[in-house]
């Protein structure tokens, strides 16, 4: 899928950075990014029994740390106000921010098409685009999401489900959003799906259908300014 989801658990404590037994509690529809040398894990449930929109708001203010060279979790706070789109979000990182859009929270009567950031060097949470214009993609769930560099500028793709539409964010001018054309192959209706990139301009689109994997496809997918190129 393109995203990965007792109460949701309430946050530990924030361990002391002498624990080096810590280990985040066990959840799914969660998603990880990895930058440099950590992988940054947000979001994600543990079989919810009751619906707390403070609890919910409290975990998600909590950002699991995986340093890759020594194995070792940390469990780090955030400031600012966190999307509580916990589950089936997707997730990218520019620079040294993390890119977060779409999802729910663990009873669906949340949900938001709101592009968020998370500064994961001052661990501040913002919202990029306030209120998600018409030229944005609309659907929340299940969508996918990757950074692309198109002459040498920043770009996210997000990648809508069911029929899929594809929608370019424009990093250097906030608020931008581009739908591009499609040629080439056309993409069927697809609700479930991988993406992965490949290099700077394109990537991987993997259906992903456990009813009926015979029919699963692969698309290479090419991203230029005004088009995807689509095979």
């Amino acid at each position: 899928m393109a995203a990965v989801m007792q109460v949701q658990k309430p946050a530990k404590a924030v361990p002391s950075s002498t624990v080096e037994d810590y280990e985040p509690a066990k959840r799914f529809w969660h998603s990880t990014v990895i930058v440099g040398d950590c992988l940054y894990m947000w979001g994600g449930v543990d079989h919810p029994k009751e619906h707390n929109i403070e609890i919910e708001r409290r975990d998600s203010s909590f950002l699991e740390v995986l340093h890759l060279p020594t194995g070792r979790w940390e469990q780090k706070p955030t400031t600012g106000d966190p999307p509580l789109g916990i589950v089936n979000h997707a997730a990218a990182a520019i620079g040294n921010e993390i890119f977060y859009y779409g999802g729910h929270s663990t009873h669906w009567d949340y949900d938001d098409n709101v592009l968020y950031s998370l500064n994961f060097d001052t661990l501040k949470w913002r919202k990029v685009v306030p209120t998600n214009s018409e030229d944005g993609p609309m659907k929340k769930d299940y969508c996918g999401m990757i950074a692309v560099k198109i002459e040498e500028e920043d770009y996210l793709v997000i990648i809508e489900p069911d029929p899929i539409n594809i929608h370019y964010f424009r990093i250097a001018i906030t608020g931008q959003w581009i739908s591009p054309e499609v040629t080439e192959d056309a993409i069927t209706r697809i609700k479930y799906f991988n993406l992965m990139s490949v290099d700077d301009t394109s990537a991987i689109l993997l259906q992903d259908d456990d009813d009926n994997m015979s029919n699963n496809s692969v698309y290479r997918l090419t991203f230029t300014r005004g088009s995807v190129v689509c095979t």
